[in-house]
């Protein structure tokens, strides 16, 4: 996770934001650029999604 660059994170209700982003603080430590958006449904039934570009 260190060597995130972007992400780009998938959250089936907003309302959830606030507690996502408690969590998703915890972990991506370094503070890499974000977009956050609402979805109407995710696969299997997840309540959140992240897309992760990172360094190599």
């Amino acid at each position: 996770l260190s060597h995130t660059i972007k992400t780009t994170c998938f959250l089936a209700d907003i309302a959830d934001f606030a507690a996502f982003n408690e969590v998703y603080a915890r972990h991506f430590t370094g503070k890499p650029a974000r977009s956050c958006v609402a979805a109407k449904a995710l696969p299997a039934g997840a309540l959140c999604e992240i897309e992760v570009i990172a360094e190599v």
